[in-house]
């Protein structure tokens, strides 16, 4: 009977420590997922920060186009209505004429 105990308690050892092998190796494939993602995670906030430096990067020419444009545009129209107020002087010194 004694044997008997031994040999159930060198079982349940014997399985304890089978369990505690294949916990360690499922926490070692999670701590290497665990270093995959955090690199992950890094590498895509670079890629994130990027982006959004390219974004600012563009919307900032974006911005400086439109001024350029809004300037020539307003350019022109000056041109033009000072073109139209000389020319409505002429009209008005002609008929003073």
């Amino acid at each position: 009977m004694d044997k008997n105990i031994l040999d159930i308690l060198e079982e349940r050892i014997q399985y304890a420590l089978g369990l505690i092998s294949e916990m360690q190796k499922k926490n070692l494939l999670l701590e290497q997922e665990n270093s995959d993602l955090k690199t992950r995670l890094a590498e895509q906030g670079l890629e994130l920060d990027q982006a959004r430096q390219q974004f600012n990067e563009q919307n900032s020419r974006a911005e400086q186009e439109m001024l350029i444009k809004y300037r020539e545009t307003e350019d022109r129209l000056r041109e033009r209505v000072q073109n139209m107020l000389l020319k409505l002087d002429e009209l008005k010194s002609f008929e003073n004429r």
